[in-house]
């Protein structure tokens, strides 16, 4: 399970907090502030890029080690529990960010792509993708052994417990 596990996160993380920045940069066509503007919405940001970048650090490091043949170990616990939290975080800014234009639910993608909708979209296109992707990504905290067993797992492999 070590390697169902332990794969690279950081790249699919650095390309969704683009999106995230790109949304909270946007211009509000209500006439609010753009999320960046909000301090406490870039330290939120500001704190997950780190995590990120530590996870990247952190993998490079790991697979280094694999490229020699070193055992993965907890390692790749510790790779699906963070990744799999950063995903969440990601997607919970993203939602904040797209603010009342969030939708939910989209009633008929599929005529929506062809052109045969009847009443336009509320808001931005980047918006239509951000709450169902949300809802999507709570999963992760349960696939490939939850984040409670991946904790469980390391507390016996590098504590002893």
């Amino acid at each position: 399970l070590q390697f169902e596990r332990g794969n690279a996160y950081a790249p699919g993380l650095t390309n969704m907090l683009a999106k995230v920045k790109m949304i909270a940069g946007a211009e509000r066509s209500d006439g609010g502030q753009r999320m960046l503007d909000d301090a406490a919405f870039r330290r939120k940001l500001t704190e997950t890029q780190i995590k990120v970048d530590a996870l990247n650090a952190t993998e490079l490091r790991m697979f280094a080690a694999r490229t020699a043949g070193e055992a993965m170990g907890a390692a790749s616990s510790m790779f699906k529990l963070e990744g799999s939290q950063a995903q969440q975080a990601i997607t919970e800014l993203a939602l904040e960010a797209a603010g009342i234009y969030a939708q939910p639910f989209v009633q008929d993608t599929f005529a929506e792509i062809r052109g045969e909708r009847n009443e336009p979209r509320a808001g931005p296109d980047y918006a239509a993708t951000v709450a169902p992707m949300y809802f999507n990504y709570r999963k992760t905290s349960i696939y490939a052994g939850s984040n409670e067993i991946q904790r469980n797992i390391i507390a016996k492999m590098v504590l002893g417990l």
